[in-house]
C-alpha cells in the first residue's frame, strides 16, 4: 500500500466488499440480526458509545456533516424490541464525555448540541473515555457493547 489511507481502504474492502449492503454491514459492526428470532415481549439491550473526532484536522463543516450522520445512526438504530441506550464522547487535544448511556429520544438531541473543541488530534483520550464509560459500574450495564470511532483522519492524510 501506498500510504495509511490505502491501507485503510483495503482492510475496510475486506471488511464490506462492495457486494456487502447497508444493513449487513450494520449487523456486522453492531452485533444486531435483523434475522434473529426474538419473541414478541423478549428486548435485546445495547449500549453505544460513539467516539467522534473533533480536532483541527477535521473542518466544522465536516465535524457538523458528521453529527448529522450519527444523529441518523442513532435514528437508524432505533429498533423495536431494542432497549439502546447511547453516550458520546468527542476528542480533539483531551476528551470530553458529552452524554453518559441516554435513551433515543435524549441521545438523538445531545448529538446536535456537541460543539466542535479543535485542536490536536489525540486519539487514544478519546478511546480511553470510551473503554472508561463501559467499564463504569453505573453506566453501561448490557452485555451487549457497540462503539463506533467517527475520525477523518484517512480521509485527509
Amino acid at each position: 500500500p501506498e500510504n495509511n489511507s490505502t491501507l485503510f481502504e483495503l482492510q475496510l474492502f475486506k471488511l464490506f466488499p462492495p457486494q456487502c449492503d447497508g444493513k449487513e454491514a450494520y449487523n456486522q459492526l453492531s452485533g444486531y440480526s435483523q434475522s434473529a428470532r426474538i419473541t414478541k415481549r423478549q428486548t435485546t439491550i445495547v449500549d453505544t458509545v460513539i467516539v467522534l473526532d473533533g480536532s483541527g484536522s477535521v473542518p466544522r463543516c465536516d465535524f457538523s456533516k458528521a453529527k448529522e450522520a450519527l444523529k441518523h445512526l442513532v435514528d437508524t438504530l432505533n429498533q423495536p424490541r431494542f432497549d439502546s441506550k447511547y453516550a458520546a464522547v468527542t476528542f480533539s487535544s483531551t476528551a470530553t464525555v458529552n452524554f453518559k448511556f441516554l435513551p433515543y429520544s435524549s441521545a438523538a438531541s445531545q448529538i446536535t448540541a456537541i460543539s466542535y473543541p479543535g485542536g490536536m488530534t489525540n486519539t487514544q483520550a478519546g478511546l480511553r473515555e470510551a473503554k472508561n464509560l463501559f467499564d463504569d459500574p453505573i453506566s453501561g450495564k448490557s452485555s451487549r457493547r457497540v462503539s463506533y470511532f467517527i475520525s477523518f483522519y484517512y480521509l485527509f492524510s
